[in-house]
């Protein structure tokens, strides 16, 4: 699993072979690994119009503010229609616009959610286009998103700038005989009975030793079941990716330079050498 704790681990293993690296600040060195990860996906996008999977991270189920269209910036017309907000975090861009924005969708029985020009929208609602019965619009002001007439949770499937204000879900059901001694737990979908106390949905309970079982209509999961991304989450890139990241640091930013092949990384500290040598 390619995490950015590995990847920073990786960059200063190299480094602390040649010299003192206790001044460098792992935040630091995680801003570089974002900023060349974007170079590297928007080279290899334009390139090739593909995306790769690894590079893709989830929204899910995201709730969203009911807005007026008075509200929204340069919206032209009626001020008091309904628009469902959602502020998304930062995706990639290239020349051509963004590009960071593969798929946007409702709950099941509909289908994707087709984005349109402000203007577009504005005309549309202006003449009561049929298709604002059928299928569901937005818009893009920067990251906010706006729905025509939609208000419930969205779904989206993103590139961003940063990974790290994506999402971490943990959605796997805690079977009963499975609940673990000093870990929480939030219930879902119904009463739980655990250890003789009732916990209504939403309600939170840890785990005690001897108590592995509990019953009821409800299920248990770990909380919380969100988090952003972290130091030891899985970071979207693939391998190849991470370790071109890793020697570009090392030779862009700290003049050293490699003499052997990318994947070789584990024997570096015995060969990498400096570009002023």
């Amino acid at each position: 699993m390619i995490t950015l704790q590995k990847i920073v681990w990786d960059i200063r293993r190299v480094l602390r072979s040649i010299s003192d690296d206790s001044t460098i600040k792992d935040l630091h060195l995680i801003e570089k690994i974002n900023h060349y990860r974007a170079q590297l996906i928007e080279k290899q996008y334009n390139l090739t119009m593909m995306y790769n999977p690894e590079w893709i991270q989830s929204l899910i189920d995201e709730p969203i503010t009911q807005v007026n269209s008075g509200d929204i910036p340069g919206f032209v017309g009626r001020s008091d229609l309904k628009f469902g907000k959602l502020v998304i975090p930062s995706v990639l861009f290239n020349e051509r616009g963004r590009f960071g924005i593969m798929r946007i969708n409702a709950p099941s029985g509909w289908n994707s959610i087709h984005l349109v020009d402000q203007p577009i929208l504005q005309l549309m609602i202006e003449i009561g286009d049929w298709r604002l019965d059928t299928y569901l619009y937005y818009m893009e002001i920067g990251n906010a998103l706006y729905f025509y007439n939609y208000f419930g949770s969205i779904s989206a499937r993103l590139i961003l700038a940063d990974p790290r204000e994506g999402y971490v879900y943990n959605t796997t059901k805690v079977m009963s005989g499975d609940v673990l001694p000093d870990v929480t737990y939030v219930v879902k979908g119904g009463i739980v009975n655990y250890s003789g106390i009732f916990y209504d949905p939403d309600d939170t309970l840890v785990g005690v030793a001897l108590h592995p079982s509990y019953t009821g209509q409800g299920k248990l999961y770990k909380y919380p079941q969100k988090w952003h991304v972290g130091y030891t989450d899985l970071y979207p890139i693939d391998e190849a990716m991470a370790q071109e990241i890793i020697w570009t640091i090392l030779n862009k930013d700290y003049q050293i330079e490699r003499s052997i092949a990318p994947d070789d990384l584990n024997d570096a500290t015995d060969e990498v050498k400096t570009a002023k040598s």
